[in-house]
């Protein structure tokens, strides 16, 4: 199989099981906030952020900057000063910052279906449960309640 050449073809909304966690939004938003973390440090950050779910586990952190670098979302260069071990550090390429884009307008996108549903689960439940209440109400004496329908096979 041939991969895309172009990585802005490659992107899109949760796919793989990293993505469905928003790690790849996550840190490519860190990313623009915090150019040349290295990886200890956004696993820290991103495991601060609501969206990434809490604790973030350090190893997912590194294997989806070496996709991002594949991909060429982002560039690292080591990092040998100070004491301590050298560390990488990851800078956003432009295609990076593309694809931080293009996750915010998905991401937009997203946030207005699920307004757009809330919004009328907000206006449907009221009148859901007092026809519910009437129904009620109109069953004979010891009648049961209704029973949800079984899923599967019947």
């Amino acid at each position: 199989m041939n991969k895309p050449t172009n990585p802005l073809d490659t992107l899109g909304m949760p796919t793989t099981r990293r993505q469905s966690r928003m790690l790849d939004p996550v840190l490519l938003l860190l990313l623009l906030e915090h150019d040349g973390a290295c990886g200890y440090d956004l696993a820290a950050l991103a495991g601060k952020l609501p969206l990434s779910g809490g604790r973030t586990d350090g190893a997912a952190v590194y294997r989806c900057l070496r996709s991002f670098e594949r991909d060429r979302l982002v560039r690292s260069e080591w990092d040998t000063e100070g004491g301590g071990p050298a560390k990488r550090r990851y800078y956003l390429t432009e295609f990076g910052i593309k694809s931080c884009r293009l996750w915010a307008d998905q991401l937009k996108q997203r946030r207005n279906l699920l307004d757009d549903y809330l919004s009328r689960y907000r206006k449907a439940i009221p009148l859901a449960m007092q026809r519910q209440q009437r129904r009620a109400k109109a069953r004979p004496a010891g009648t049961p309640p209704e029973t949800p329908p079984r899923r599967g096979r019947e």
